[in-house]
């Protein structure tokens, strides 16, 4: 029996192994400009190693600044090749997670600094709209105002009731879920609930309307009066509600890692006020899509910038895509704004559902904003507005605007390069902050919902994310570059930093597989997640190191015998791989929630993610639940009936494992 296919081989292959160094990220660096120095040139590159020997960040930094403010003013003259390289070197190490100790400055103190710039300026967004006359109120704000009550429509009680039951809980934490305990079970199953009290009866209103849900509160016991005899059903079900409830009108604001510059401030607010906001978000991208506005898929976004980048006849053609970003967009969304451009009933509605006020540590504020990042509407309602400003602001300059000559995807904004003027000047008279580092209005440059592109090339970086030390870390950083290479010529200058990654991990204990599904080319991303279990090779590879994936009936027998292979697999049907999979853990839940949840699904499909190992699948349903972080890892040996997926010949040849010894 092949040594490769051995059981006990197999466990020692586990990818959750720990190599015997961790890596330092400016090797990496070092290793990708030793690939790259052709593309850099001799200044640069000698640079970059120069700050890398020193692990000077702050060096690093100032060079990427300076860097990438040359791809502002890009021609077609520079080869495609140079600008992946330079795009690379600034992109690898600004999210690499540094040990906090060891930066010059503190990410949260920053972004504290930054969340309350935002409120002044929010204040006085707010103090200059409400002292506003007609006189001075720009001609594109009422057009701006019909084209959003056209897409939100009349606010009608049966529309009311649609947004309440088609509420849902998200997956992250809130005032009275955190921890492990933020899935949709335990949201609903952890008592008491928390609202604000403007939220209060839209959140009763929307409980009510599930009679499972009325049951299920009935059975817990929290019921503290009986309700006077002949009372109507609902003063029984006020009396209830009023049990299983707890007010909570401010949110709490916290940071999460951003970059290695700054963290990224979070709102987390009352469980039932997100319930709602769900539902409001829900019911807003339905409207948006009306209007050629897609907020569940960023391709529309990437297809214009690909274009954009390619199209323009020269750096400042007018009819050429210019891309737009906006600095702390969901943090400057001014109350002011808001009332002004959205009528009085949707103004009133999304004002109760929100939180007016937050804590910082132990200190109490009263929001200037509307909704940050956290709340549930804050993405599509942003969309909506920047939507609005910009069509309203061309609009009122005297063009036309088609559908085809605007997209928006939350704060990323692309529009003709003739129309920038207008909608800059809208944009800032409403209070928001054009982010020039990452604004691209004319040139061959584009980038948008994390899409680099130049000349339709797609550029975009690798972004090290995470520490490299453990044999998973090094599989999802070869299989991403894999991708990259086989998508382009010039992306074999990561072939350096491939082969320094796969040298830490002993020849014997590497674990190879099939490529995944999506293809990553210059028109779009690949749509899978990266494997981190195994490494991705052709399968000409596996055959040149005897390991060809077809197994014998010995072989079968053991791996059977060991639980790792189903016994109807045919062994003539395909290639095998060997592949583990993070599952959840199993806990013992209440079956009533699991179907009430399951009958709440918009779609019809169990509000858990589907796994592909069935009887782990099984386990989580009906009497059992999952919880946030409570995993396990399965190996399996699969059939895999297409190994090479869809890449041609000419492409497998680049790949890196081709390469290595």
């Amino acid at each position: 029996m092949r040594k490769y296919y051995k059981p006990r081989n197999i466990s020692r292959r586990c990818a959750t192994n720990v190599i015997d160094r961790k890596i330092d990220p400016w090797f990496i660096l070092r290793s990708y400009v030793e690939g790259a120095f052709g593309s850099l040139g001799w200044d640069t590159s000698c640079r970059i190693l120069s700050v890398s020997y020193r692990g000077d960040l702050v060096g690093y930094l100032s060079l990427c600044e300076e860097l990438e403010a040359g791809l502002q003013k890009l021609t077609n003259s520079r080869f495609p090749g140079e600008i992946f390289a330079i795009r690379q070197v600034c992109g690898l190490l600004k999210k690499y997670p540094f040990q906090r100790s060891t930066l010059p400055w503190d990410p949260k103190e920053r972004a504290i600094a930054k969340w309350r710039d935002s409120e002044v300026q929010c204040k006085d967004t707010n103090e200059r709209l409400r002292d506003l006359s007609h006189e001075d109120t720009p001609s594109w704000v009422p057009r701006a105002r019909k084209l959003i009550a056209s897409v939100l429509g009349n606010l009608t009680p049966d529309c009311l009731m649609n947004i309440l039951r088609s509420g849902h809980h998200g997956p992250g934490s809130t005032l009275s879920s955190n921890g492990n305990r933020v899935t949709p079970y335990y949201k609903y199953a952890d008592l008491p609930y928390t609202v604000s009290s403007s939220c209060r009866f839209y959140a009763y209103a929307a409980i009510s309307s599930d009679p499972k849900w009325i049951d299920f509160l009935e059975s817990t016991g929290r019921r503290t009066e009986i309700p006077p005899a002949g009372s109507p059903q609902y003063q029984k079900e006020l009396m209830l509600l009023k049990d299983v409830v707890v007010v909570r009108d401010s949110d709490k604001v916290t940071f999460v890692p951003k970059d290695c510059r700054t963290d990224r401030p979070i709102a987390v607010g009352a469980s039932l006020n997100l319930f709602i906001q769900l539902g409001v978000k829900a019911y807003m991208e339905k409207r948006l899509k009306l209007v050629g506005v897609d907020l569940t898929s960023q391709e529309t976004n990437r297809i214009y910038a690909r274009y954009g980048s390619s199209k323009s006849k020269s750096p400042d053609c007018p009819n050429q895509f210019s891309t737009i970003d906006l600095a702390s967009a969901s943090d400057t969304i001014s109350t002011g704004l808001v009332k002004l451009l959205l009528n009085d009933e949707w103004f009133s509605f999304l004002d109760d559902i929100r939180h007016k006020s937050g804590t910082l540590g132990s200190e109490a504020i009263y929001y200037e904003k509307f909704s940050a990042m956290g709340n549930g509407f804050t993405f599509p309602l942003e969309s909506l507005i920047f939507w609005a400003v910009s069509k309203a602001a061309i609009e009122d300059a005297g063009s036309r605007c088609k559908r085809d000559d605007i997209a928006v995807f939350g704060d990323d904004i692309i529009i003709r390069y003739e129309h920038v003027d207008a909608v800059i000047s809208a944009l800032n008279w409403s209070g928001f902050t054009v982010n020039t580092e990452k604004s691209y209005l004319s040139g061959f440059f584009k980038e948008s919902c994390g899409e680099d592109y130049y000349l339709e090339h797609n550029v975009r970086p690798f972004y090290l994310k995470r520490e490299v030390i453990t044999y998973a870390d090094i599989y999802h950083c070869a299989n991403w570059m894999s991708k990259k290479i086989l998508s382009s010529n010039f992306n074999t200058r990561l072939n350096k930093v491939y082969e320094a990654l796969l040298e830490e991990i002993p020849k014997k204990e590497r674990s190879y597989g099939p490529i995944s599904s999506g293809k990553l080319t210059s028109k779009s991303r690949f749509s899978s997640d990266i494997c981190e279990d195994l490494l991705e090779v052709p399968f000409r590879f596996m055959s040149s190191q005897g390991l060809r994936p077809w197994l014998g009936i010995s072989e079968k027998e053991s791996l059977v015998r060991s639980k790792l292979m189903e016994p109807d697999v045919s062994l003539h049907q395909s290639p095998v791989a060997i592949r583990s999979f993070v599952v959840p853990v199993a806990f013992k839940a209440m079956g009533r929630i699991n179907y009430m949840i399951t009958l709440r699904s918009h779609d019809g499909r169990p509000p858990w993610p589907s796994y592909n190992i069935h009887d782990c699948e099984t386990k989580a349903m009906g009497r059992h639940t999952s919880r946030r972080d409570a995993v396990k890892v399965v190996t399996r040996v699969l059939s895999i009936p297409n190994w090479d997926k869809h890449y041609s010949y000419h492409e497998l040849r680049r790949h890196p494992a081709n390469f290595i010894h």
